[in-house]
């Protein structure tokens, strides 16, 4: 019920939406939603090899987290996914993909300028090397399962610091993901 668009881009809705805890009482879960509005012809998704069936966005992404998470590479959690094909408009397919946030997490380029640039502390050059080491990690865990993300941008390493100078990356946005 609780739904807070954060983006609109001509065929996607970036949102974020509160779930009940399991916990009770007032307490949220705050999921990350994706909805996209596609035709089946740019339906590309992704692939395990050879000929697969037309996948909407969403269930891509989705396939893709799971495909990451049997292969150790750092992603968020799905809650779930689904498509709708449309009957009123040919082709037409409405998908969507909801991710646990990843609670306290930045998009690297935001957490590098909010909490490295700047940082003149005596371990501020042990937490630069820190950091980069945990994207690095994630991003040779994704190339160590032979994948390869397609938008493999800054802002689509989403990085935590659970305690000073411990990182930790998770790989987002995985729809475009592939088999290399």
């Amino acid at each position: 019920q609780s739904v807070l668009l954060d983006r609109r881009r001509h065929d996607r809705e970036n949102c974020f939406v509160d779930f009940p805890s399991r916990a009770g009482h007032d307490a949220t879960v705050r999921g990350f939603l994706k909805r996209h509005t596609t035709h089946r012809r740019k339906c590309r998704g992704f692939r395990e090899g050879g000929k697969q069936p037309v996948i909407s966005p969403g269930l891509s992404e989705a396939l893709a987290v799971a495909v990451c998470q049997c292969n150790n590479v750092p992603v968020a959690n799905v809650i779930a996914a689904g498509q709708h094909v449309s009957n009123d408009t040919p082709g037409a397919i409405d998908s969507f993909f909801i991710s646990e946030q990843i609670a306290g997490g930045l998009p690297a380029d935001w957490f590098w300028e909010s909490h490295i640039v700047g940082d003149k502390s005596s371990d501020g050059g042990a937490r630069r090397r820190a950091l980069l080491a945990s994207l690095a990690h994630a991003a040779r865990s994704l190339h160590a399962a032979h994948l390869f993300h397609r938008d493999l941008y800054w802002c689509h390493f989403f990085v935590r610091e659970p305690a000073p100078g411990q990182f930790e990356t998770y790989l987002i946005d995985l729809h475009r993901l592939r088999r290399a």
